[in-house]
C-alpha cells in the first residue's frame, strides 16, 4: 500500500496559500481543531497522477444545509483535455448517500435516507476497483458500510485527479482529514494532527532572521512567509527540531508527512530537503528545487526508519525534523 496524499489543511494562509496544492480553496475552523478546506465558492481538485485498478479514500465533510442531490466528491481524469467522471459520491435531500459510476454508464446506487446530519463532521470512506464489468465500490459512513455493488461498470480510463465539490448555491462546505491509497482498502477514520517544532537541538546551522532560537522562526501555527523564517547559503547547513507530542495516541498510524515550506532569494539553483532523525537512523526526504515563490513539499514515511516497522506514538513523539541544504 501507498499513501498517494493526505491532508489536514492546517498549515495554508494567506501567505502560502491552498492554491500551491489545490486549485484554490478558503480556510474554516477543522473538526478537532486547525483549519478545514471550505469549497463553498467552487469546486476544488488535486491532482493525482494516473491511476487505473484500484483506490481508496477517505475525508471527513460537514454543510450547513442540503439541496436536492449535491455532489460532494467525485475521482476524474481529463485525458485530452475533457473532464470525465469516473467514481462521484453525493447527497440527496433525503439524507442518502449516492454513489454514481462513470459518465454515461447508468450505474449507480444509494444507502437508506436518514443518513446525513447538517452542521455535523461525517466521515466517508470508498473503495474502488476499477473494471467495466466485474468493478466493486464500497461506501462508508463514520465506520459503517452504506453501500456495496460488485460486478459493476466502474471504468477503467485513468483518474488523475479528484475533485472536491462546492458552489453552485451550496453552503457551509467544509472537508477536512483527508487520505488517499491505492489499494481498495479503505484505512478507517483518520485523523491528521499537525506537529511543529518545540526547541532547538546541537544541529542548528541556519541563521534566524531575529532572536537566537531557530525554532521560533519555524513554528508558528500557519506560514507567516517572510515574516519569520531562517536562512543559509552553504551546501549542508542543517537545522533539528524537536517537535510537539501527538494531541493523542492513536490505534494505528499510518504514516509521517513532513512538509517544508520554502523559497530561494536568488537566481541560481537552490535544493533542499527534509531530514528526519529517528532513533539511530537518520533520513533524507526527496529533493526539492526552490523557487522564489513559498511552496509546499510534502515527504511521505510510512515505516518508521529506525525500526522499519509501523509508527508507534513514542517514536513520533521521539522524533526530529529538519531540512538541508543540497545545492
Amino acid at each position: 500500500m501507498a499513501i498517494i496524499f493526505m491532508d489536514g489543511f492546517d498549515l495554508y494562509s494567506a501567505t502560502v496559500p491552498v492554491s500551491r496544492r489545490w486549485s484554490g480553496g478558503g480556510l474554516v475552523a477543522g473538526r478537532f481543531g486547525g483549519q478545514a478546506l471550505s469549497t463553498t465558492t467552487g469546486n476544488q481538485s488535486l491532482t493525482l497522477g494516473s491511476f487505473n485498478s484500484t483506490l481508496a479514500v477517505g475525508f471527513a465533510w460537514n454543510r450547513s444545509s442540503f439541496q436536492a442531490k449535491t455532489l460532494i466528491f467525485s475521482f476524474n481524469n481529463s485525458l485530452s483535455g475533457f473532464q470525465q467522471t469516473m467514481c462521484s459520491i453525493s447527497i440527496e435531500i433525503s439524507g442518502a448517500v449516492t454513489w454514481d459510476g462513470p459518465s454515461g454508464s447508468g450505474a449507480t446506487a444509494s444507502s437508506v435516507p436518514g443518513l446525513i446530519a447538517t452542521n455535523t463532521w461525517h466521515y466517508y470512506e470508498v473503495e474502488l476497483t476499477r473494471s467495466t464489468t466485474t468493478g466493486t465500490i464500497k461506501v462508508y459512513l463514520d465506520g459503517v458500510q452504506i453501500i456495496s455493488k460488485t460486478n459493476v461498470n466502474t471504468g477503467t480510463t485513468d483518474i488523475d485527479y479528484l475533485s472536491l465539490q462546492g458552489g453552485n448555491g451550496n453552503v457551509g462546505v467544509s472537508f477536512d482529514d483527508m487520505y488517499c491509497v491505492n489499494v481498495a482498502t479503505r484505512l478507517g477514520e483518520c485523523r491528521i494532527d499537525t506537529l511543529r517544532p518545540t526547541a532547538d537541538t546541537a544541529t542548528k546551522g541556519w541563521t534566524p532572521n531575529s532572536g537566537t532560537t531557530n525554532f521560533s522562526r519555524v513554528s508558528e501555527e500557519t506560514s507567516d512567509g517572510d515574516t519569520t523564517f531562517n536562512s543559509a547559503t552553504v551546501v549542508g547547513t542543517k537545522d533539528l527540531f524537536a517537535i510537539a507530542d501527538l494531541p493523542v495516541t492513536p490505534t494505528t498510524i499510518f504514516a509521517v508527512q513532513p512538509v517544508l515550506v520554502a523559497r530561494k532569494d536568488n537566481t541560481a539553483l537552490s535544493q533542499l530537503c527534509v531530514d528526519v532523525v529517528s532513533g539511530s537512523a537518520t533520513v533524507q526526504g526527496a529533493v526539492n528545487s526552490l523557487t522564489s515563490t513559498y511552496s509546499y513539499h510534502v515527504d511521505t514515511l510510512v515505516a518508521d526508519p529506525n525500526t522499519g516497522a509501523a509508527w508507534t506514538a513514542t517514536a513520533v513523539n521521539a522524533l526530529q525534523l529538519g531540512y538541508e541544504i543540497l545545492l
